[in-house]
C-alpha cells in the first residue's frame, strides 16, 4: 500500500514539474506600450493599446484602437534594439489604415533580427495616402 501512495506522489511531482515548465516556456513578455495613449510625431493620428514582444517567440504584437479619426493612411512603427555583441538592430510594422475613430489595429510580425532580447520604439509615424 505504502508503495502504491509513493508512487503516486511520484505522479504527482511529475505533473506539476510540466505544469511549471510549461508555463516558463511560454517565456517573459516585454510591453514596450501598455494600455497607454500614442501618437505619431505630428500627432494626426493617435491610438490606445498595447505593443509588447514575447521574447521567446521573438514576436511583436500590437493591439490598439484608432483614438482620433484622420485620412486614411500608413502607420508605421518603428523599433530598435542591441544583440549580446552590441551590433544595434532595426526593424518596423507597417499597418494600413482606414483612420476612423475607434478602428481595431492588431498585427503581429516576427523581425528579422532574431538576436535581439530588448527592442524599444524609436518612432510612430502616419502616412496619409
Amino acid at each position: 500500500m505504502k508503495r502504491r501512495l509513493r508512487h503516486g506522489a511520484d505522479g504527482l511531482f511529475v505533473a506539476v514539474a510540466c505544469f511549471v515548465a510549461a508555463g516558463a516556456a511560454a517565456g517573459d513578455i516585454e510591453y514596450l506600450k501598455r494600455n497607454e495613449r500614442f501618437c505619431d510625431t505630428a500627432e494626426v493620428l493617435c491610438l490606445r493599446g498595447t505593443i509588447s514582444y514575447r521574447v521567446n517567440e521573438r514576436l511583436f504584437e500590437i493591439s490598439a484602437r484608432v483614438e482620433t479619426a484622420a485620412p486614411p493612411g500608413t502607420l508605421r512603427i518603428g523599433f530598435s534594439g542591441e544583440n549580446r555583441q552590441g551590433r544595434r538592430r532595426a526593424t518596423s510594422i507597417e499597418v494600413a489604415l482606414a483612420g476612423r475613430h475607434s478602428e481595431i489595429v492588431s498585427k503581429r510580425m516576427i523581425p528579422d533580427a532574431p538576436d535581439v532580447y530588448s527592442w524599444t520604439v524609436d518612432s510612430i509615424i502616419y502616412v496619409p495616402d
